[in-house]
């Protein structure tokens, strides 16, 4: 979607411009962490990085300074940034700059894709505002069939799971999570001192894989202990930790 979209927009780049327009399209790329949003932007870097520069910015300041130099060169651009600060906190000059009355205008075309994992932390001036952001595409977690194609190209050579169970066991799961569940089931399956055999890496070990990633995060998060309230609360629920005990 997101490589049929940009080259729709450099093929027609001229439709973008024709009424004194900037030139310049933008995206936004949204979704949770581990649904892989930096391996699409990087994917269509390489399928388009030979015919134009692409430019992955770190701030919001070198986004600006990219397509100021881009447009004084004519020249086809494509933009990164990965969690663009001013769609947060925009500035009247952000805002300017989003809205084309402060864009230098490029008639070769830029092409700007910022990404976020939480789409509402967006100032709502951006999102409610036709032409700040011109589309946004949400990247989710995989359902069954491209869960188990991910899966499917993580598992030992010599591993061959049927594909709609597979798809059932992972599917809502992201390719983060498809690549840990994966890994933890192959870690299952190493032989045990005393064991006849290793147990087999099947769907019911990556439902087990998939239980204990699930177990991890939860546990991660009740123990979280961001807070002193937090942290008082663990000490009261938990008890003494190591280092309060008396040696």
């Amino acid at each position: 979607m997101l490589l049929e979209d940009a080259r729709h927009f450099f093929r027609h780049v001229d439709f973008f411009t024709r009424h004194g327009q900037s030139g310049m399209r933008k995206l936004l790329l949204t979704g949770p962490p581990g649904t892989g949003k930096t391996s699409i932007l990087m994917a269509l870097a390489a399928e388009l990085g030979r015919d134009m520069a692409v430019v992955l910015a770190g701030e919001d300041k070198d986004v600006v300074l990219t397509c100021a130099k881009a447009a004084a060169q004519r020249r086809p651009c494509i933009v990164m940034v990965e969690e663009m600060d001013m769609l947060v906190r925009p500035s009247s000059a952000a805002l300017g700059f989003l809205d084309g009355t402060d864009t230098p205008r490029n008639p070769a075309g830029t092409y700007l894709i910022a990404t976020t994992n939480y789409p509402r932390r967006i100032d709502r001036r951006i999102l409610k505002r036709p032409g700040r952001i011109d589309r946004v595409i949400a990247v989710g977690a995989l359902r069954s069939r491209a869960a188990a194609a991910v899966a499917s190209g993580l598992l030992p050579a010599d591993v061959s799971l049927p594909p709609a169970e597979l798809g059932k066991a992972l599917d809502r799961t992201t390719p983060a999570e498809i690549r840990e569940i994966v890994a933890t089931a192959i870690r299952l399956c190493v032989p045990q001192p005393g064991q006849d055999a290793p147990p087999p890496l099947d769907i019911a070990m990556i439902e087990r894989a998939r239980s204990s990633l699930k177990h991890m995060i939860a546990t991660a998060e009740e123990l979280a202990d961001d807070t002193p309230e937090e942290r008082e609360d663990l000490h009261g629920r938990l008890g003494p930790l190591d280092d309060d005990l008396p040696f």
